[in-house]
């Protein structure tokens, strides 16, 4: 099923879709794909084992989603962005292997486009690395489709 009808459905079921307790089928996530120079913003996911852009979880504190977004980025990277649009910029679907006493559950991700300044980054302990990559390389640290696709929307919207 394709990532915005499982969202739809999500949302119209009975359980909390912003709660990190729900696993069946799963809960929304955030996403921020952070632009600078032709690079984008990406991290090592220390449980996935990929790179992919940082995200995650929705505080019950985020008054938005772009906002969860944001403070994602932010803690994971170090990096403070500005939003681009107030839009979606993607939106994907992705299994998340049991663990830490979770069982195996989907994330339903909801992504969003930042410009930032090409700043140093600081990797957080709960990724393993993170780093600013030219457009045309990141296919050489992941196969993650939904983050090709991504990267391949940003190349066209800033190919210089």
């Amino acid at each position: 099923m394709p990532a915005l009808e499982s969202i739809l459905e999500l949302l119209a079921g009975p359980l909390d879709p912003l709660s990190r307790n729900s696993f069946d089928p799963g809960h929304l996530t955030v996403g921020a794909f952070a632009v600078a120079e032709g690079q984008v913003l990406m991290v090592h996911h220390r449980r996935l084992g990929i790179w992919i852009e940082p995200g995650g979880h929705i505080d019950p504190e985020d008054v938005s989603l772009e906002a969860a977004a944001a403070r994602e980025l932010l803690e994971e990277t170090g990096v403070a962005a500005t939003l681009v649009d107030e839009g979606i910029f993607d939106i994907d679907a992705h299994d998340i292997p049991a663990a830490r006493g979770e069982p195996a559950h989907r994330h339903f991700n909801v992504s969003y486009l930042f410009e930032a300044e090409l700043n140093p980054v600081v990797a957080a302990a709960e990724v393993l690395d993170a780093a600013w990559i030219p457009f045309d390389r990141v296919g050489e640290l992941t196969t993650d489709a939904a983050v090709l696709r991504a990267v391949a929307k940003l190349n066209s919207r800033y190919r210089r």
